[in-house]
């Protein structure tokens, strides 16, 4: 597992993320304006073309207070920011920092896909969306993780738009975890495609479901194959595709054929997983051991939601099972109770193939 690697990319990218931004250095009556006129548009481009030079110079202090400065513009302070205000402002942004897409320095476009994610976070608004799919595009992890956690906002937010058919934003995302699929990488794309599930289910339509369904499916089977000759880097993400695939409102939407393609996949994981528990055996082995082991209870868990949803008293008990699993279990229970709901699920779902054993 490449551990190293995730880790590296959360603390090079959440290290450089200030906590207080300070004031903005706009002035009140810009970002107060009911209607932003064109010398208001220029005093926007001027001082973010100000705190660009500051990120692109060579003082890392400098860096700092220019990539705040970014975002402290669209937060809080006396005036609040208005809406016409943040519109022109993001729009702004993404034409401004858009050369810095292409930096040589990965700093450089690490502190411009920050901003943006943080702007996006705030604001979501859609202006921003140029940029995203651009950063989403670069070829370093911590750059397309800032990347994925902008797409987050907007795609919810093209989605209430009524912008719900697929488009550059939810591909240009998917294509980057493909090419990507580390830990911190999934989990970013993952929670992106969820749709913010947890708080916005009653207002999740099956039109907008049916947008971020196949493609979490996607990314959920790249990432199993890791499991032929390893393990994919922190597999407990994946049980954010299991259990929004699986989540009540989320099941009600799929076609038959999705639900069939959903339930192959958990059986995939079950039973390429609790091989590859079995495999790792040895005191070095133990830590991934753990997070697999993890991992399969929470997919057990997932499937006691349908057995639960749908009376299925055999589906319940199985998947209990695998809930009870322990990493201290020897490798031969862990595939047992595994291959055990594997069983009940290819005969719950007429169509759903049963790995062969290796």
């Amino acid at each position: 597992m490449n551990r190293g690697l995730t880790a590296m990319m959360l603390a090079i990218g959440l290290s450089l993320v200030g906590q207080a931004f300070g004031q903005s250095a706009l002035p009140s009556s810009v970002r107060s304006a009911t209607t932003v006129t064109d010398e208001g548009r220029s005093l926007i481009v001027a001082f973010q073309k100000a705190q660009i030079a500051k990120m692109t110079g060579t003082s890392i202090k400098a860096k700092d207070e220019g990539r705040d400065a970014l975002v402290a513009a669209v937060v809080g302070g006396e005036p609040a920011p208005t809406i016409p205000f943040v519109d022109a402002y993001a729009q702004a942004l993404s034409e401004t920092l858009m050369p810095l897409t292409d930096d040589p320095s990965m700093l450089t476009r690490l502190n411009a896909a920050i901003v943006v994610g943080k702007v996006a976070d705030r604001t979501q608004n859609l202006r921003l969306k140029p940029i995203v799919i651009k950063i989403l595009a670069d070829k370093m992890d911590p750059v397309v993780l800032w990347g994925a956690k902008a797409a987050r906002p907007l795609i919810l937010a093209q989605m209430r738009a009524q912008v719900v058919a697929d488009d550059k934003l939810v591909t240009g995302l998917v294509s980057a975890i493909q090419d990507n699929l580390s830990g911190a990488v999934a989990q970013a794309g993952y929670e992106a495609l969820r749709l913010n599930i947890t708080q916005e289910r009653e207002s999740l339509t099956e039109p907008m479901l049916q947008v971020t369904i196949p493609h979490i499916q996607k990314l959920l089977a790249a990432r199993l194959a890791k499991y032929q000759d390893g393990i994919p880097d922190v597999p407990v993400e994946d049980t954010l595709a299991t259990g929004f695939l699986v989540d009540s409102v989320v099941w009600k939407a799929q076609t038959p054929a999705q639900r069939l393609v959903t339930t192959q996949l958990i059986v995939d994981l079950l039973s390429r997983g609790s091989r590859r528990a079995e495999a790792l055996s040895s005191k070095e082995d133990q830590p991934d051991r753990e997070d697999i082991v993890q991992t399969l209870k929470l997919v057990g868990s997932a499937v006691r939601v349908i057995a639960d949803a749908g009376g299925k008293t055999n589906l319940a008990n199985a998947a209990a099972a695998v809930m009870k699993l322990q990493p201290s279990n020897d490798g031969a229970s862990i595939i047992q109770a595994c291959d055990g709901l594997v069983a009940v699920l290819a005969a719950e779902f007429k169509g759903v193939k049963v790995p062969a054993a290796k």
